[in-house]
């Protein structure tokens, strides 16, 4: 990442679209507040925008992407089928189903959320090499063997929790790594004030500079503005092997292996 970059740099998918490295993820960002947030995004020059069927807030997504005023086609959006909605002719309705509501005439990225945990089975089963592969990874899982994975198979590696949110809503993976999450380790913090950055944007840098994609969730405009803010410093080498090796190993969010439709009650059809 040259020294130049910034919200606007993109890093280009095995099928030649270009794609934003930083955007806005909108997991459990209540419909009220998601059109705003998007829109302060878009403002503060974000152009990626991550959503789901299963977060019920596509319209919301939809509603502050033509409040932005920025032309439809400068902007990533991402959304996935859930599993519920797995299968051809269900999965062809429920991507219309999401054009709808996101009021939009076509999508960047579509994904299966929670689709396959492994990389060499699927592409061999389907002979279709997939483009995005998105996955819990932060400092406290840092998922070698799928980056390495994708690696060799040109797919890029995007993070959802980027900088371990997840773990506010799993106690018992923080208990077992002794702090709340990689934002509150030593080795974040410590590197924050070397940097005068937040250990939200020292964890952030991590990550895109081994090109991988984040998608930071918040409906803060302050914090929106924050997490933008990582392309104005570099981590040495030997620092992100510092932060790399806070990984644990240890999954703080559902497992692809074992998620199914019935792991996340949600009614997708209600919205």
């Amino acid at each position: 990442m040259t020294n130049n970059a910034s919200l606007s740099t993109t890093v280009t998918l095995n099928n030649g679209v270009e794609m934003p490295v930083l955007g806005l993820g909108v997991f459990l960002s209540p419909p009220e507040l998601t059109a705003t947030a998007v829109r302060v995004a878009i403002a503060k020059g974000y152009r990626l925008i991550d959503t789901a069927s299963a977060y019920k807030n596509e319209r919301a997504v939809g509603q502050g992407l033509r409040a932005s005023g920025i032309d439809r086609g400068q902007i990533f959006v991402t959304t996935k089928v859930f599993p519920s909605q797995y299968g051809f002719e269900q999965t062809l309705r429920a991507f219309d189903d999401s054009l709808a509501r996101l009021g939009i005439a076509y999508l960047d990225l579509y994904l299966l959320h929670f689709g396959s945990d492994d990389i060499e089975r699927l592409v061999k089963a389907t002979q279709v090499v997939p483009t995005v592969n998105q996955v819990e990874l932060h400092p406290f899982f840092t998922q070698q063997a799928i980056r390495k994975a994708c690696r060799k198979h040109g797919i890029i590696t995007e993070a959802w929790s980027p900088i371990g949110g997840v773990f506010q809503r799993n106690r018992k993976a923080t208990a077992s790594m002794g702090a709340n999450g990689p934002l509150d380790h030593p080795t974040v913090t410590k590197l924050a004030g070397k940097y005068a950055k937040t250990p939200a944007q020292v964890v952030l840098r991590w990550h895109l500079q081994h090109g991988i994609v984040a998608i930071p969730k918040s409906v803060h405009a302050e914090r929106i503005a924050e997490n933008a803010d990582v392309f104005d410093f570099r981590l040495t080498e030997e620092e992100m092997r510092r932060i790399d090796d806070l990984d644990t190993g240890v999954r703080a969010g559902s497992d692809p292996a074992t998620f199914t439709r019935d792991s996340y009650h949600v009614n997708i059809d209600d919205q």
